[in-house]
């Protein structure tokens, strides 16, 4: 939230944690979002057994954000705006 840490990315000044939360939860429960798999080979779970990480790049209001989720128990790790190129990995299966 603002101001934030220096050198790290922050939401905008009239984003309360309310709207952060009311923002971020509507990325993982939007079915247009595009996932892709961070950890694991594309399934809730990971080769040893433990959650799968997926994330996604989402506009909402104007601002893009990663956010990182473990679909297998519902964790949503970390989110936070990223204007960042998104990194070339492979989509969901």
């Amino acid at each position: 939230m603002w101001p934030g840490n220096p050198g790290e990315a922050v939401f905008p000044e009239s984003w309360d944690a309310t709207k952060i939360i009311y923002e971020v939860d509507g990325v993982v429960d939007s079915r247009n979002a595009k996932w892709y798999a961070q950890t694991g080979t594309g399934g809730a779970l990971a080769k040893a057994g433990e959650p799968a990480t997926w994330v996604s790049w989402e506009v909402r209001d104007g601002v893009r954000i990663r956010t990182v989720y473990q679909p297998a128990v519902g964790r949503i790790v970390t989110a936070f705006p990223d204007n960042e190129p998104i990194p070339i990995i492979p989509e969901e299966k």
